[in-house]
């Protein structure tokens, strides 16, 4: 056996203190920005530790500084995923128990995110030296003009990852439609609302939530583990006791049957605000299938 592998040890795998990613999906007004931070405020229940909202949408993160107790950064473009990865570092440093970032969404879609990126490097590939752009070549370099983006995307990815903080995102959601052969016609039908984001993203979480108008602060789930049901069981609004259980999870207690809490009565229910930000204008550019 070599020295260097006398270095390697191994233990018997405890579920013990660690980070989780959240993330919550919606179009404007369905409640993700109320939801993510009652959410973390729970996280950090009983620590003695800070919730940080890290705003990418011009001062909106302070809409709920009277409701709750949380520190604020305003973060603004250019949103490439190395700046996301600057701010979001900094707060895991500084010692805050969860970090909401509002929006992450601008790492797709906003200036200077992956998108404009790979805008950018397809020009430049396809434009000759008159300034004429070659949009067949265009058709043919678009996954290239995707390959340095995409690496940047995993990059931080794979640092978030690492993070020892707590770490919620707020996901900006869009209709889709898809296309669909029927009796050899083509049929446009509803796709849903999909979340604005590289689409391997929400996967990357521990739980990904997403939200509609129709019933706002109430979860319909991306992603979840078994062992996260019990947390939302019933038709009830993500709050900070669901971030309390999910803490509790993340330290290494059995939640089960002990945090399930029920749904508070509609008419007292504090409605989330409604979100009145524009949609981020999607780039021309589209992400091509792996």
């Amino acid at each position: 056996m070599s020295a260097q592998s006398k270095k390697i040890v191994f233990q018997k795998a405890e579920l013990t203190n660690i980070p989780t990613l959240t993330s919550f999906a919606g179009p404007s007004g369905s409640g993700k920005t109320y939801s993510a931070i009652r959410f973390a405020s729970g996280l950090v229940d009983g620590t003695g530790k800070r919730v940080v909202v890290i705003d990418t949408e011009r001062g909106r993160g302070r809409a709920y500084a009277r409701k709750f107790d949380y520190d604020y950064v305003e973060f603004n473009a250019p949103f490439g995923p190395e700046r996301y990865l600057e701010h979001i570092m900094a707060a895991d440093e500084a010692g805050y128990g969860a970090i909401v970032t509002d929006s992450f969404s601008h790492e797709f879609a906003g200036e200077g995110g992956i998108s404009d990126m790979a805008d950018e490097n397809l020009i430049r590939m396809c434009t000759d030296q008159d300034g004429n752009f070659d949009h067949r070549k265009a058709e043919r370099l678009t996954a290239l003009a995707w390959k340095t983006p995409k690496v940047a995307h995993k990059k931080l990815v794979t640092r978030l990852l690492q993070c020892r903080s707590h770490l919620v995102f707020c996901l900006r959601s869009e209709p889709k439609v898809r296309f669909t052969k029927v009796n050899g016609k083509t049929v446009i039908e509803d796709a849903g609302f999909q979340p604005i984001t590289e689409k391997s993203f929400v996967f990357e979480m521990t739980l990904s939530i997403a939200m509609s108008n129709e019933r706002p602060g109430i979860p319909q789930f991306l992603k979840i583990m078994g062992d996260h049901k019990e947390m939302f069981e019933g038709d009830r609004f993500v709050d900070e006791a669901a971030g309390r259980a999910m803490a509790a999870w993340a330290r290494g207690t059995d939640v089960s049957k002990k945090s399930s809490t029920p749904k508070p009565a509609e008419t007292k229910a504090e409605k989330p605000r409604v979100d009145e930000t524009p949609r981020t204008e999607q780039k021309v550019v589209h992400q091509p299938k792996d």
